[in-house]
């Protein structure tokens, strides 16, 4: 099979590129100069490596440990975090097997980088048989390579130190003082939005000095904690992997009349959600509709249309310095 032609053959759907990689795999073994050609490519384009050596895990699947295969939109957002790493640049966006798949990429293939793991507590960094947990999806990922791809490596808690290039990977729970006085290549904040309040401010200010790349990940939780900070700053580089952007969730797609993304998968996953606070925060991504409010909006439109009297004059009050004195401007 021509190299040239590798690097745009993986494909999307799990079983066929399942099939795809036990062909490539049957051509590799007993041929270390087509392996040797196979990890440069790898080296050089970090989609191809994830979606043609990466396994994931999903336990609603009937085969829970299925091919990473990407979609142009994930394979979009990976080449992004390699870019953010790069160029030492912050990044937010949600995804947590994406993000630690292309940090094990770097810790893979560039020598001497030092990765920092950050979770709200560590059974959720590198908890024995957690799923949730950093490590075990980085353990699984490493679990499934080809053994002429795997480096020399040291795994202990909260540690992945390849022997070969020199290249870490450590954990750490989050206090108020995460990270602070080290110095890391990149630093992943995971489900930052869930960070207890306060410790999630003193968390961006303590990795400030830490990282050139801090890579902000979760879901929003509310429009006031530092996770909606970083996502409202346009120094921030945004990654917004939205369902309609796949090509399944996003199978017959449409606006509806507030703008919104609407499918017939969004539509059932509605009527999945507790309250419109969770559609808002694991389906929308909306800041502003994930946190609670004294009075439901869609509630407010609808008896705004249909018992309240249209205004009969409308302008801006202008208060001056004296709270006393004010005017009213009526609107042309």
């Amino acid at each position: 099979m021509p190299l040239a032609e590798l690097r745009h053959i993986p494909p999307s759907e799990p079983g066929p590129n399942a099939k795809y990689r036990r062909a490539l795999l049957a051509e590799a073994k007993g041929d270390p100069k087509f392996q040797a050609c196979l990890k440069e490519l790898c080296r050089t384009d970090v989609s191809f490596w994830v979606s043609t050596f990466c396994m994931t895990y999903d336990p609603r699947l009937k085969c829970p440990t299925t091919p990473f295969a990407l979609y142009d939109f994930q394979k979009m957002a990976c080449q992004r975090i390699e870019e953010a790493a790069n160029d030492g640049e912050d990044i937010c966006m949600g995804a947590s097997w994406l993000c630690l798949a292309a940090l094990l990429h770097r810790w893979l293939f560039r020598p001497d980088q030092a990765i920092l793991l950050v979770s709200r507590n560590e059974s959720y960094v590198d908890g024995r048989g957690n799923p949730k947990s950093l490590f075990w999806k980085l353990d699984a990922m490493l679990g499934h390579l080809p053994i002429w791809m795997l480096p020399r490596y040291d795994r202990k808690k909260l540690s992945l130190k390849n022997m070969q290039n020199g290249s870490i990977i450590d954990g750490e729970s989050t206090t108020g003082d995460v990270a602070r006085g080290d110095r890391r290549s990149v630093v992943l904040l995971d489900e930052f939005a869930a960070f207890a309040p306060g410790d999630d401010f003193r968390a961006l200010s303590s990795t400030r000095d830490v990282s050139p790349c801090r890579i902000f990940l979760s879901t929003p939780c509310g429009a006031s904690n530092a996770f909606a900070t970083v996502a409202k700053n346009s120094s921030v580089r945004q990654v917004r992997l939205h369902w309609a952007d796949h090509p399944k969730k996003g199978l017959g797609k449409f606006r509806d009349s507030k703008g919104r993304w609407r499918s017939p998968w969004y539509d059932k996953e509605v009527t999945r959600c507790s309250s419109p606070i969770e559609a808002a925060q694991e389906l929308d991504i909306d800041f502003a509709g994930s946190t609670g409010a004294f009075f439901d909006h869609e509630r407010l439109d609808y008896i705004a249309k249909r018992h309240v009297r249209p205004s009969m004059v409308r302008g801006d009050m202008e208060f001056g310095d004296d709270p006393k004195q004010c005017s009213f401007q009526k609107s042309p």
